[in-house]
């Protein structure tokens, strides 16, 4: 039996893999947007010193 899915990246995946495949999608698409966040608050607070400093 296949799983077709059209939010993954591979298209169609196997049932007996269905569950871990979107598992470890799911963890590495929140790895990635916590990296994202974390790039953002360094240039947040980069900018912010700057502007204090010369303030």
């Amino acid at each position: 039996m296949f799983f077709v899915c059209y939010l993954l990246p591979i298209c169609i995946i196997t049932n007996e893999y269905r569950v871990s495949y979107i598992l470890y999608w799911q963890i590495g698409k929140r790895i990635f947007l916590e990296e994202q966040d974390v790039q953002e608050r360094v240039e947040y607070g980069t900018a912010l010193i700057k502007a204090l400093a010369n303030a």
